[in-house]
Parts: structure tokens; C-alpha cells; sequence
């Protein structure tokens, strides 16, 4: 009779374990079924809605969808419950953004709206200040600035910068050479500024950088920078 009941015992134990673990298969097979329909909006720091913007979706390094902005920002996403997203929004003039979004862990076909605000560059605004000469001189020495503005310009197809080159200098100018009473025009009579600038405009050049779209003038910039870049104007049909 014992044993019967500890049959039977252990026969209901194993049941139970069965259901569970078959209520848990179910439950784990029907989460990856379910999709979430994600109703996006995109806008600038202003509230403007954004048109035209590339739209990526990753999870970890895999791509979960891409998708694209309509005239009035809005776009539209499947996403899987409990996950989370890398979202990366891209235009030509959109500083890239990244931005992480968790979606709830739902357990059945849900509609999610959410608005996503990125940053959009305008014209005349400051893109950084960089140090790319040496001090007092019109030599170039090395500096991240040139692979970040040839990545700039590929990126936003749409923007054309205007460089600002410091014409400062505590060096003593050189006397104007002559000859038979005519000065010689030579490279050195150039202003310290003019200097600077046409070493630079060799070096953009050399590296691939499309001289239409830089425009380079002498100014001020503070030190310990030499160079000031800001967008001249922008393109903005999307």
C-alpha cells in the first residue's frame, strides 16, 4: 500500500512538473510571437517635425529594421516586447544620435507612440575650434581635425563650412625683399593669416576635401585653437 502511494506521489510530481514546464515552453514560444507595432514621431529642439530621416533599429550589433521619416516626422517600427533598442537617427544635417529605448514587456500585440527629438545643425553654428598649427608659424602639425572634417562633409552632403583661420602672431614680420627698386612678390609677403590659409587649403585638398565647399577667411580665435569652424549654409531639400 506504501508503495502504491509513493507511486502515485511521484507519479503527480512528475505531472506537475510537466505542466509547468510545458505552461512555461508556451508562454516562452508565444513572447516570441507577439509584436509591437512602434508609431514614431521624430523633431529638432524645437519641436519641428523632421522629414526624410533614416531610421535604424539595433539590437546589440544585429539590425532590427530601418525605416524613414514622412513629411511630418512620423515613421512606423514591429519591435519585440522586453527588448532593448539602439535607435540611430540619420539625415545629412543631423549630428547622428543614438538613443536607447526599452520596449515593455508585453504580453500580447500592443501600439506604442513615442517621439524622438535629435539634434539638427543651423547655419552660422560653431562645429568646434581645433589647434593645427604650430605656434606663431603657418606649418601644420598633426591633429584630429582633418579626418573629422572629411567624415563631416560625407556625412552632411548638405552642409558647406566656413573656416576661420587665427591670423595672430607675436613672431616679427619679415622685411619685404627688393630688387633693382621693385619689391618681389613671393610667398612670404603673403600675410601671417593668408599663410596659414593657403597651407591649409593645400592640406584639405590633398586629403580629398572638395574646395566648394570651404570657405576660409583670417579672424580671431581664441587660443590655444587656431582654427574655428561653423556652417556657412545648408541645402535643406530632403
Amino acid at each position: 500500500m506504501m508503495n502504491l502511494s509513493k507511486i502515485l506521489g511521484r507519479r503527480n510530481i512528475l505531472f506537475l512538473w510537466v505542466l509547468g514546464f510545458s505552461i512555461v515552453l508556451v508562454n516562452t514560444l508565444t513572447a516570441q510571437n507577439v509584436t509591437i507595432l512602434l508609431k514614431g514621431k521624430v523633431i529638432d529642439e524645437a519641436g519641428n517635425a523632421l522629414q526624410g530621416v533614416q531610421i535604424q533599429f539595433k539590437d546589440g550589433e544585429m539590425s532590427a529594421g530601418k525605416t524613414k521619416s514622412q513629411n511630418n516626422g512620423e515613421f512606423t517600427s514591429v519591435l519585440k516586447p522586453g527588448k532593448t533598442y539602439s535607435a540611430i537617427f540619420d539625415r545629412s544635417d543631423i549630428l547622428q544620435s543614438d538613443i536607447n529605448m526599452t520596449v515593455p514587456q508585453f504580453t500580447s500585440y500592443q501600439e506604442l507612440q513615442k517621439t524622438f527629438t535629435v539634434r539638427v545643425i543651423k547655419k552660422g553654428e560653431n562645429l568646434g575650434e581645433y589647434h593645427v598649427f604650430a605656434n606663431d608659424k603657418a606649418d601644420l602639425i598633426q591633429s584630429t581635425f582633418y579626418e573629422k572634417i572629411t567624415q563631416m562633409l560625407k556625412k552632411m552632403r548638405s552642409i558647406n563650412i566656413s573656416i576661420t583661420v587665427s591670423n595672430i602672431t607675436k613672431a616679427k614680420k619679415a622685411k619685404p625683399s627688393k630688387k633693382k627698386g621693385k619689391n618681389i612678390q613671393s610667398e612670404t609677403q603673403l600675410s601671417f593669416g593668408q599663410q596659414r590659409i593657403k597651407v591649409l587649403i593645400d592640406k584639405l585638398i590633398s586629403i580629398g576635401t572638395s574646395e566648394s565647399r570651404i570657405q576660409l577667411i583670417e579672424g580671431y580665435v581664441k587660443a590655444p585653437n587656431d582654427i574655428q569652424v561653423t556652417v556657412k549654409d545648408i541645402d535643406s531639400s530632403f
